[in-house]
């Protein structure tokens, strides 16, 4: 049990040092300002670790500096499907509503994401008159 256990842990470690290296690759990218390069390296670390909130909230933020609204939210979305409690990406989607029109939505989001502990969004969105 012990030598099976060890072989199934090598497969895993391999995957994790693979998404290490698309996440610091993508990371060099976006802070190069290289948002297209940035969210196909983690494209790369989705195809990898599918369901993995946090890489989807990343290539999100890579696609909002394209600009990409759309794929941007989509991404935003699919973080919250994975992890309601996303509070970074529940963020996001709230003031993304706010912009678009979507005051009420927008705000409850932005609410709850302060509450999970993310409220920059929230004194944002107070600060410009679109959320009490």
């Amino acid at each position: 049990m012990w030598k099976h256990s060890m072989t199934s842990a090598k497969p895993l470690r391999k995957i994790h040092n693979a998404v290490g290296a698309y996440i610091a690759k993508a990371s060099c990218f976006y802070l190069a300002g290289k948002g297209k390069e940035a969210a196909q390296s983690y494209t790369d670390a989705i195809k990898l670790l599918p369901d993995n909130a946090d890489l989807y909230f990343m290539r999100g933020n890579a696609y909002k500096q394209i600009p990409l609204p759309d794929g941007a939210m989509e991404d935003f979305l699919k973080a919250l499907a994975i992890n309601p409690d996303h509070a970074s990406a529940l963020n996001n989607v709230g003031a993304a509503r706010g912009r678009e029109g979507k005051k009420e939505q927008g705000c409850e989001d932005l609410k709850r994401a302060c509450r999970l502990g993310v409220c920059i969004g929230q004194e944002w969105a107070t600060k410009e008159g679109l959320c009490k």
